[in-house]
């Protein structure tokens, strides 16, 4: 009689369940680490969003914020460090100073104006407070960076404020959250002010300032 083997199996294959899964029971509810949750990021990636937010991705393109992701990253390991960066994540003086750099790099390098301003308390009062009056307007070309808690401390983008729950323009998936579960940190007001113009070249400038002499000139 003929020896009977099992069926071949690919290196470092495990026996499965006869409806072609896993025969381990965690498997079935185990699902993979997205993109960011090991890491806390979140401070950098709702400035980028901000950004965006307030200006439009017409301004702030594809090319300027894949630079800023490195730089502000970059920035901010200098001054946590790895480790720091990844487990602690980005608190609020952090976060101020890269809000700051990356509008000095916009400015210097893409002739963009931005300004910051940090949102009044008496705001972030009202914003959690679903049953007082919302005093919060957003005008075009500006956005909110929150620092916001819900099951953790997280730095996101306020989107728009619809009866007792918050729409986000988020880094994580967050798109609505309720109101009344949620606490607030110093949180921040980005603006896009324009672009800055262009000087004058100094052969432009020397040009008008020697036209020609004043009709009330003798010659």
């Amino acid at each position: 009689m003929a020896q009977r083997f099992d069926t071949p199996r690919v290196p470092g294959e495990r026996r499965r369940s006869a409806d072609g899964g896993s025969a381990c029971a965690w498997r079935q509810t185990l699902r993979p680490h997205r993109q960011g949750e090991l890491d806390s990021l979140c401070g950098i990636y709702a400035i980028l969003n901000a950004l965006r937010w307030a200006a439009g991705p017409e301004v702030i393109t594809a090319r300027i914020t894949s630079g800023l992701f490195w730089f502000l990253t970059d920035q901010a390991i200098r001054e946590q460090g790895n480790l720091g960066l990844c487990s602690g994540g980005i608190g609020l003086l952090h976060q101020r100073q890269l809000i700051k750099r990356a509008i000095a790099t916009l400015a210097a390098e893409h002739r963009l104006r931005f300004g910051y301003d940090l949102m009044p308390a008496a705001s972030l009062a009202c914003l959690g407070d679903p049953d007082a009056p919302l005093a919060i307007t957003m005008a075009d070309h500006e956005a909110i960076i929150l620092n916001l808690n819900y099951t953790e401390w997280h730095w996101s983008v306020l989107q728009a404020v619809v009866g007792d729950r918050l729409k986000l323009f988020d880094s994580v998936g967050w798109r609505s959250l309720p109101r009344r579960r949620l606490t607030f940190g110093t949180s921040f007001v980005l603006r896009f002010l324009g672009r800055i113009p262009r000087k004058a070249s100094k052969r432009r400038r020397k040009a008008k300032t020697t036209g020609p002499s004043s009709p009330t000139e003798t010659p």
